[in-house]
């Protein structure tokens, strides 16, 4: 299960070493300054924190594109091929592959894999520095006509954002063996525009996009005290998820069905 007292040492790296969401999905415009609004189970999509605000701010500098080699070096444990097809699935569908997601899920089965293990590759982290996040905020305040602006809400807002440009799959047999996805189905993938398969002769295959999609978002919750006209920005914790509630769709999700780590967006 992919809870945040999970072993599995991909997932660790993310959710303990570095405070982060996992996405459920992974997405192309996910941004440093975007702000989900929470209501009891519900979840907004990303919200311009500009939009919420009675001034117009200007956003700190973003530092783009720092190296997480801790992360890109990780593999996950293994799981089943049904639920590891499905986050490969949405991987490729994010990166506008989803031509391919028949063959290359006909090709795992084929090949009688039991389970599969997941890398992302050349991971990078954008971020803005939490401290001149925060102050920016000094002496601002909701906008109480935005609709979105509710008695209730829980706001937080990202202050970073992981991305990578691939995932990389290991195939494994009942046994624990590595085993190849099938040439046919190489040869399938690398003829679709705008993707690119990298095999290593360990068995080990890279699904590359030519856009690298965010897969993992830093989050601070921001308090406003509406008597004095005032924000707190807080870390989040680690036992609060920002995720909609349990009634919700079932949606590809990263590693296991369990979405208590995750952001359903």
């Amino acid at each position: 299960m992919c809870k945040r007292s999970t072993t599995d040492p991909l997932v660790r790296m993310f959710l303990h070493r570095y405070k982060l969401n996992l996405l459920a999905v992974p997405r192309r415009n996910a941004r440093c300054g975007d702000v989900y609004l929470r209501n009891g189970a519900r979840v907004s999509s990303a919200v311009d924190v500009t939009q919420l605000l009675d001034e117009s701010i200007t956003l700190p500098p973003q530092f783009d594109g720092e190296p997480l080699a801790d992360i890109s070096g990780s593999l996950s444990d293994g799981v089943s091929i049904k639920l590891g097809l499905g986050l490969l699935e949405g991987f490729l569908a994010a990166i506008g592959a989803g031509a391919i997601v028949s063959a290359v899920s006909a090709g795992y089965e084929r090949s009688r894999s039991a389970s599969l293990r997941f890398r992302f590759a050349d991971a990078t982290r954008d971020s803005i520095e939490p401290g001149s996040l925060g102050s920016v905020l000094e002496g601002r305040s909701l906008r109480e006509s935005q609709p979105l602006v509710q008695a209730g809400n829980e706001y937080f807002i990202t202050a970073a954002v992981v991305r990578s440009p691939s995932i990389s799959v290991v195939a494994e047999d009942r046994r624990a063996r590595r085993v190849d996805l099938g040439a046919e189905v190489m040869a399938t993938a690398n003829a679709h525009a705008g993707i690119t398969l990298e095999a290593t002769a360990d068995g080990e295959v890279s699904f590359v996009g030519e856009t690298p999609l965010a897969i993992a978002l830093e989050l601070y919750e921001l308090r406003y005290d509406a008597e004095h006209a005032r924000f707190s920005m807080l870390p989040q914790r680690l036992d609060d998820d920002v995720k909609t509630g349990k009634d919700a769709s079932p949606v590809p999700v990263f590693v296991a069905p369990d979405d208590e780590a995750l952001l359903a967006l």
